[in-house]
Parts: structure tokens; C-alpha cells; sequence
């Protein structure tokens, strides 16, 4: 099949199937099983857009010859003619392509795509190469980004006649070029088994750092929390285990199962062994973070049989949303929230869309927002939008003849925009991987504040029963995070109100503390429980009435509360001279309350584990996950590990 000329026939209309390539003169690449590309591809051209059409060398026009009216083009590779439109559409001929020679468009889309990104590669400004490389990278969908070309196609790095598309960015490209040109013919076996190879060599030293990164040193105190959650792709459960410290957290690997069972005691089962690998490493696992589901909670149940030392850390961001979705349910409230629903789908309609555009101002023409069902975040977005335009909205529903909204909805819907602004400001916070129980208690205490300043104080009134009901909320938050462990975290930092119960605080301390001791034999006498849980008590009274060695604490607590001094720095002052109440409070401080980095990876797994990639073994994928994820804190070594392997690989070959 020979490449026509531009002169063969005139550009056609860019359409969806338009794709990026060389000018039609390149040469193309030769069909034989190791990658041949021609040095000229290598020198600065002007590349331009050329249509699908130009490039699946269907560019013959067929003619009725009696009206001269186009009636279609002729395959050139069989003896097909596709019919199209008026207008000379190419949709039926992308059809024809996709039905007959699928194989062979998704061959030369690649090819051309490869040279496209390879010639930016060369010339281009850093902005532009990172585009050609995630054009090639989407080429044929394989879902990855130009930023993970590294990570994520460390076992797959061929894809075009053996050329290692990852090193399309190596700064010397045009040494690994002239070298996979010289790549034997039966390379593509002992290649990809080399590959392999280097993606678990790769892996392995990633699962290494991030293991240094994770360990206590010798003398040194570093908790970790654990957080997992599951998901469902391609029939196959998967429960994703997650770590995160003070700074970061890291993708340590999931459990596959796919077998119809999918209960608490098969995942309990499979994820000791890990838990102990962990603790043998010197891993300090204190908690463990979950969301609201049933199953998570009976995992955990089952590890404390074994771990008795791990704390139950509900996800505090998802408890808040199930306080707001219950909060949007109190009929003071329901009413109003569901007329709101009611005039966004409303509006969604084209008469009303189109005639909410016109009597806008032209300089400021806002749509409606349709919230989504699984964010309350986009519910109170499309609430503040609609109070936004209120006066354009009442408009378009009088001119379309409905019925005007009363003024007592406008009055609700203003209330709750105010009254869920907090949440939403919190929700955010609560999502960070650095959120802690010290933060669930601000929370607390922040949203009480917000609820004090503009409630109802009349009781009889239905606005101040919502208002009373949206207080127990709040307390309900508290308790579904664990109220036992944050009382405990807040007795610690001297943050007391004098409706919390804090001796329900100070006996959680008591009876948690000696179990953290024990497990990571922190103390020379850590089996001795009666004398731990004697020495805690002794040093919670001597932090109440500020004895030795708490003479000073009231002036360091001062400055925690200004953000002066961190909460951990405040207690490892005291690991001396009180050790069994400091080791409890930095383990309390280091309890993470997000389980936001589980939901991350399993993003980035969909990007690893693509459709077209849907074969890839769980091992392989777990290796490539590691890499990926794991690349913001390691991403140096990382790169410089993979250059290494794949220069090794190519010089070898």
C-alpha cells in the first residue's frame, strides 16, 4: 500500500477521528518485527494535522458518473466502496475501518502517533513534548497519562515493533533509537521476560524505601496508621492497604479475591500475614482507618483478636458526610431541598435553560449546577448558584407560566447555605492524609460554635428543633469517629469543654495505653501491666494539677495552641521524665482519620489496570501500583533506577 501525495486529493474535513501525525511525505515504518525508523524523523519538520482519511489512505472519491454527485471512497485495501453523505462525511468510512481492518488502524495510528511524539520530542518546548507524549501515550486508549509514562509502563514498554515507548522523553533519545533499531528479531521474548524482570527489581526497590521511610530508627517513636477499602473491577474484589505517617501515605499492596465469598473473616485471614511482615520490619502500626461500612468494621474486630493494640479510626470525612445527608433530611430543612431538586431539573430542560440564558446580563451568564449524588459538596454548590440567581430563576418561571416560589423557600434555602458552609470548609480539612484525631476534636467544637451564633433560641418553634436536631448530629459525629480516643486526645492537649465527659478520656488512656506498650515492647517492664496502667495514672494526675515533671506545661501548651510548637514536639519533650503517658499521646497523635489515599489508588489503579490491559496479572499489577503511587515521595530514585535498568537492557541487547 503505497502513501499518497498531498496533491492526491484535497484535505478533507477534520472530524472525531482526527488525529495527530507526520507530514504525509515521512516515511513510513517498515513491517518487520523489530522497530526500523528512519533518521529523518529525527530532524526538525513542520508537522501538521491530517485527517483520518489521509491517513488510512482512503482519500479515492467515488463519483456517480451520471449526476457527478460523490457517492462514497473506495478501500484501497479491499474491494469495499463506503457510502457517505451530502457532505462528504468520514464517519462511515472510520465504521468501515473498525469493522474490517481494525488491526491495521490501530497499527498505523500508533506508528504515525509514535513519530508525531517522537519529532516534538526532539524540538519541542518541555510543555509541548509532555502533550506529543500523552498523545502517544492515549494511543490505542491505554489510559495513561504523559506524567506516569514511567510508572506506569515499566513492564509494557513495548508496544510498536519492540520500541520502548517510555524512552520517547530520555534526554539522549536518539542513542536508545539507533540502538533499538538494532534489536534482534526473536528480541520481543527474552525482552519482555527482561522487562519482567526489571519491573519486580523496580518494585522491590520502591517497597524498600518506602519501608525506610515507614520505620522507626532505634530511640525514635513513629506510629503509622493503616487504611484499607475495597472495590470491584472485572469481577475480582479488591481490598487496597494503604499506610500513611505524619507527611505521606504509601500504596503497600491489595488483596485479590475472586471467589464469590467476600467476607470480613476471608480479608482478616489475608491480611495478618502482611501486618506482620510490616511489624517485623519495625513498622509501628498504632490504627486502623476505614469507612462506615459493616465489613471494615468486622475486619478490624477480627485483627484485634491477634492485634489488640489497633484503634478502630472511622474515616471523619465520610462520617461527616452521613451527619450532612442526614441533616438535609430534617423536615425544617427536606422541604426546601427537595423544591431546590426539583427547579434544577427543572431547569435542565432546553426551554428553560435557553430563556435563563437570555434574561441575563450578557457579561455574566451563569448556568444552573445539577449536584452529584455521591458529593453533598455539589449539592451545596448548586444551592449557593440557584440563591445566586434567584431573581433570573423567579423570572423564567414566571414567563413559563409556573407557579412563583414563596419567599419562606428562598428564607430555608439562604439558612442552609450558611448553616453547610462549615461542613464543607471541614470536609476538606478531614480529607487531608494529615488529618488526626486532635482535628476530628477542632471539628467538634468549631461546627458547635457555628451552630451557637445564629440558632433559633425559641423551643417551640420547628426552626429550633431542626436546629436541636442538627446539634445532635454533631455529637453523633464524634461518636461514629471514636469519641473515646478523641476525648483522649483532647484531655492530652489540655482542649476541655465542660459538657464532654473526660474521665471517659482518661480511662480510655488507662486501658489502651498498656496494650501499645506491650504489643511494641516499648518499656523494659511492658509485660507488667498493673505497673504501666499504676505509672499512667500517676502521670495524668501529676498532668492535672501540673506536678513534676508537668511544671511548665500550661506555658508549652500555650504555644501548641498558637501553632507555635507541634502537639508530637510538645509530648517528646516528656518521653524521659514520663514516658508511659508520652508514648500513649504520640500514638494518639498519630492516628490518621482518612482513608481519602485508599480511594487515590484505586484511581490509579483503573489507570494501570486499563481495559485494554485487563489481562495483567495481579502480581504485575501490584508491582507497576507500587511504582505509580508511591512516585511523589521516591520519584527521583525512581526515574533513575528505571534509566539505569533500561540502558542496561538496550546496551545488553
Amino acid at each position: 500500500m503505497e502513501t499518497p501525495t498531498p496533491s492526491s486529493s484535497p484535505p478533507l474535513p477534520l472530524d472525531d477521528e482526527t488525529v495527530l501525525a507526520s507530514a504525509p511525505s515521512a516515511p513510513s515504518t517498515p513491517s518487520h518485527s523489530h522497530a526500523t525508523l528512519d533518521s529523518s524523523c529525527c530532524s526538525p519538520i513542520t508537522i501538521k494535522p491530517i485527517t483520518l482519511m489521509e491517513l488510512l489512505h482512503l482519500a479515492n472519491k467515488v463519483v456517480d458518473p451520471v449526476t457527478g454527485v460523490m457517492i462514497g471512497y473506495k478501500c484501497s485495501t479491499c474491494p469495499h466502496t463506503v457510502k457517505c453523505n451530502v457532505n462528504g462525511s468520514t464517519g462511515n468510512v472510520y465504521k468501515h475501518w473498525k469493522k474490517h481492518h481494525l488491526g491495521e488502524l490501530q497499527k498505523r495510528q500508533a506508528e504515525q502517533t509514535l513519530r508525531q511524539a517522537m519529532q516534538d520530542s526532539a524540538v519541542a518546548s518541555p510543555k509541548k513534548r509532555a502533550r506529543s507524549i500523552d498523545a502517544y501515550m492515549h494511543k490505542p486508549d491505554t489510559g495513561a497519562k504523559a506524567s506516569e509514562a514511567f510508572e506506569l509502563a515499566v513492564g509494557n514498554l513495548f508496544l510498536v515493533h519492540n520500541l520502548p515507548k517510555d524512552l520517547v522523553e530520555s534526554p539522549d533519545w536518539r542513542h536508545v533509537i539507533d540502538t533499538a533499531r538494532r534489536l534482534p528479531p526473536d528480541y520481543i521474548t527474552k525482552g519482555r521476560t527482561h522487562l519482567t524482570q526489571v519491573q519486580e527489581d523496580i518494585a522491590a526497590d520502591v517497597r524498600g524505601q518506602v519501608i525506610n521511610c515507614l520505620r522507626a530508627l532505634p530511640g525514635q517513636l513513629k506510629f503509622i496508621s493503616a487504611a484499607i477499602d475495597g472495590l470491584t473491577s472485572s469481577g475480582a474484589k479488591i481490598t487496597a492497604l494503604n499506610l500513611l505517617d505524619s507527611d505521606n501515605a504509601f500504596y503497600m499492596g491489595a488483596i485479590y479475591n475472586k471467589d464469590s465469598t467476600n467476607d470480613a473473616q476471608t480479608v482478616a485471614e489475608r491480611l495478618k500475614p502482611r501486618i506482620r511482615e510490616l511489624l517485623d520490619k519495625g513498622i509501628l502500626i498504632i490504627a486502623f482507618v476505614h469507612d462506615n461500612e459493616p465489613l471494615n468494621g468486622a475486619i478490624l474486630r477480627i485483627l484485634q483478636a491477634e492485634f489488640p493494640w489497633l484503634l478502630d479510626s472511622n474515616c471523619a470525612s465520610h462520617t461527616l458526610q452521613l451527619v450532612v445527608n442526614k441533616i438535609l433530611a430534617i423536615p425544617y430543612f427536606a422541604l426546601a431541598v427537595l423544591a431546590a431538586d426539583g427547579i434544577i431539573d427543572k431547569f435542565a430542560l432546553r426551554d428553560y435553560y435557553t430563556r435563563l440564558f437570555k434574561v441575563q446580563p450578557t457579561d455574566n451568564e451563569l448556568a444552573i449546577i445539577k449536584p452529584m449524588v455521591v458529593r453533598w459538596n455539589s449539592s451545596l454548590r448548586a444551592y449557593q448558584r440557584l440563591d445566586i440567581l434567584r431573581p433570573y430563576v423567579s423570572l423564567v418561571l414566571h414567563d413559563m407560566g409556573d407557579d412563583e416560589l414563596p419567599s419562606s423557600f428562598w428564607t430555608v434555602l439562604g439558612e442552609l447555605k450558611i448553616l453547610l458552609k462549615p461542613f464543607q470548609v471541614f470536609t476538606d480539612l478531614l480529607q487531608s492524609d494529615t488529618s488526626t484525631l486532635i482535628d476530628v476534636y477542632d471539628t467538634f467544637v468549631e461546627l458547635r460554635k457555628h451552630l451557637m451564633t445564629y440558632a433559633d433560641k425559641d423551643s417551640d418553634t420547628i426552626k429550633a428543633a431542626a436546629y436541636q436536631a442538627v446539634a445532635t448530629l454533631i455529637h453523633e459525629f464524634v461518636e461514629h469517629t471514636n469519641k473515646e480516643a478523641v476525648y483522649a486526645t483532647a484531655l492530652l492537649l489540655d482542649r476541655k469543654l465542660s459538657e464532654i465527659p473526660y474521665d471517659t478520656g482518661r480511662r480510655f488512656i488507662i486501658d489502651w495505653g498498656p496494650k501499645v506498650i506491650k504489643g511494641f515492647k516499648l518499656l523494659p517492664y511492658h509485660d507488667d501491666t498493673h505497673k504501666v496502667r499504676v505509672r499512667l495514672e500517676q502521670q495524668l494526675s501529676a498532668l492535672a494539677v501540673r506536678k513534676f515533671p508537668f511544671e511548665d506545661a500550661s506555658e508549652r501548651l500555650a504555644r501548641v495552641a498558637k501553632k507555635e510548637v507541634s502537639p508530637k514536639a510538645f509530648w517528646e519533650w516528656y518521653v524521659p521524665t514520663a514516658p508511659e503517658v508520652a508514648i500513649v499521646a504520640l500514638a494518639l497523635l498519630s492516628v490518621a482519620v482518612s482513608e481519602a489515599s485508599v480511594e487515590r489508588a484505586f484511581s490509579r489503579f483503573k489507570l494501570v489496570r486499563t481495559r485494554l490491559r485487563n489481562l495483567l496479572s495481579d502480581d504485575h499489577t501490584d508491582d507497576e501500583m507500587s511504582v505509580s503511587f508511591n512516585r511523589l515521595a521516591l520519584a527521583p530514585t525512581v526515574v533513575a533506577k528505571l534509566y539505569t535498568c533500561i540502558r542496561i537492557m538496550l546496551d545488553d541487547a
